[in-house]
């Protein structure tokens, strides 16, 4: 609200609300970027509840640098396009 522009996550709960419905177009003219990551995300949660119920150590899988810079890259892209007129959706 302080810059008037819209963060990389805005409309990701009100896309998961709709995403839950069973509206995906929906969920995406929300927030592409959660709709897109959301598979990543449920596959994390995966291994960190099936570690702890099965008791088993979780095994650290460490990212390479150059990964890690291209998430940010890709965060900060999407920010930035989402902020110009050429962005697909109306403003949230």
């Amino acid at each position: 609200m302080l810059t008037g522009f819209t963060c990389p996550g805005c409309g990701s709960t009100r896309g998961l609300h709709r995403l839950l419905h069973g509206d995906v177009i929906a969920a995406f003219e929300f927030n592409p970027l959660m709709v897109v990551s959301l598979p990543f995300l449920l596959y994390a949660l995966w291994r960190y509840t099936f570690a702890a119920v099965s008791g088993k150590p979780l095994q650290r899988r460490q990212l390479a640098p150059r990964y890690i810079w291209m998430l940010v890259a890709v965060i900060m892209s999407f920010w930035f396009f989402r902020n110009t007129r050429f962005y697909p959706f109306p403003p949230i």
